[in-house]
């Protein structure tokens, strides 16, 4: 199975345009801040769902999970383009994999972010609760595992570059070991890495082409 992933559009569509230079595959996935500030830049909203239309008309299924900045972004958004399944309404199975989908980012770093951006928390009791997730094939989440492609933070005790990744997350890679992590939220974590078994590829600001072998 091919899957064309991406994240962190940020309402820059030159990263996906043209749409139909973009190579073929089975399943194109959004793995969150496809938007910048969501339902507050109406006229960008339009424009994602322009985005959203022709990416479901170029591929058989579009999964997609909002990000931080997709204010007021839901399972509802996108819901009456054909093809488009936002994972945040249960699991998706295609061609016999299984796909899950979580929002959630963690602000420990800088906890001011939790209560000015969406999808985001201090709390490790939401966190352990988001990520309590049965086995899948594919994750595609917003969020990195907690230090592997998330090294984009700034601890405001350290005064240094810290980890923004998810502990919760980089836990259940260990236990459930699904084959594939799809996700963003880290731009400056761009790129590919493991937790145990488990295949780490964070496509912030960027699309990439996936191969995901049979069995």
């Amino acid at each position: 199975m091919k899957l064309l992933a991406m994240s962190d559009i940020h309402d820059d569509w030159s990263i996906v345009q043209p749409i139909v230079e973009l190579p073929d595959a089975d399943v194109c996935v959004i793995a969150g801040d496809l938007t910048d500030m969501g339902v507050f830049h109406r006229h960008r909203l339009i424009q994602a769902y322009d985005v959203v239309s022709r990416l479901a008309r170029r591929y058989s299924r579009v999964l997609w999970i909002p990000g931080n900045h997709d204010f007021g972004l839901d399972a509802r958004v996108f819901r009456d383009i054909t093809n488009v399944v936002c994972l945040l309404n249960g699991p998706s199975t295609i061609g016999g994999v299984l796909f899950r989908g979580v929002s959630l980012s963690v602000a420990y770093n800088m906890p001011s972010l939790a209560y000015t951006w969406c999808h985001m928390t201090t709390d490790p009791e939401v966190e352990l609760r988001a990520f309590g997730l049965d086995e899948c094939d594919v994750l595609v989440s917003h969020s990195p595992p907690f230090g592997v492609c998330d090294n984009d933070g700034y601890d405001l005790l350290t005064k240094q570059v810290c980890h923004i990744g998810s502990p919760a997350l980089a836990e259940w890679c260990v236990t459930a070991r699904p084959r594939l992590v799809i996700c963003g939220h880290s731009h400056g974590g761009s790129g590919e890495g493991t937790v145990g078994g488990t295949r780490i590829v964070n496509v912030a600001r960027r699309w990439e082409l996936l191969e995901l072998s049979s069995g």
